[in-house]
């Protein structure tokens, strides 16, 4: 169906047009949760850069300064992959489970440090956005926004 105002352009107003199109709920909660890595790596990054100026260290100062860049770098790669999973595109994909990958790592060897359950819990976080990534909710919209048959 469309619309067609005084100025004589044409909208689309269907059930099927662009701006109707909302994403399923598996894929809000899937970018809201690769959002908050993002913004968890962006805040940590600036409080290691604050700190390097305030507090004693062990590392270099140039080593800090760019760990904390690079914290920086990826949490923004991570906000823009979030933002871009609920618009359909195709190549935020690797980068979440990437992401997810090397947190499951990472926590592992950190459980003799943080014990059991408190390496856990993000492990548990990890393993439920990798299989949000993957629900058919989420595959269906990404196939569905590059116009690729969905999955049935």
């Amino acid at each position: 169906m469309t619309d067609t105002p005084s100025d004589g352009t044409r909208h689309e107003t269907g059930p099927e047009s662009p701006a109707s199109r909302r994403p399923p709920l598996p894929v809000v909660v899937l970018a809201g949760l690769v959002a908050i890595e993002g913004l968890g790596l962006v805040v940590a990054g600036l409080v290691q850069t604050v700190e390097v100026f305030f507090q004693d260290h062990a590392m270099p100062f140039g080593a800090i300064v760019i760990m904390s860049l690079l914290y920086i770098g990826y949490g923004l790669w991570l906000l823009g992959a979030a933002r871009s999973i609920t618009k359909g595109s195709l190549w935020p994909r690797a980068l979440i489970l990437l992401t997810q990958v090397f947190l499951i790592v990472i926590l592992l060897q950190m459980i003799s440090a943080w014990g059991l359950f408190l390496a856990l819990l993000p492990v548990a976080y990890g393993a439920l956005v990798g299989i949000l990534l993957f629900s058919s909710p989420v595959q269906n919209h990404l196939l569905r926004a590059n116009d690729l048959p969905e999955r049935r």
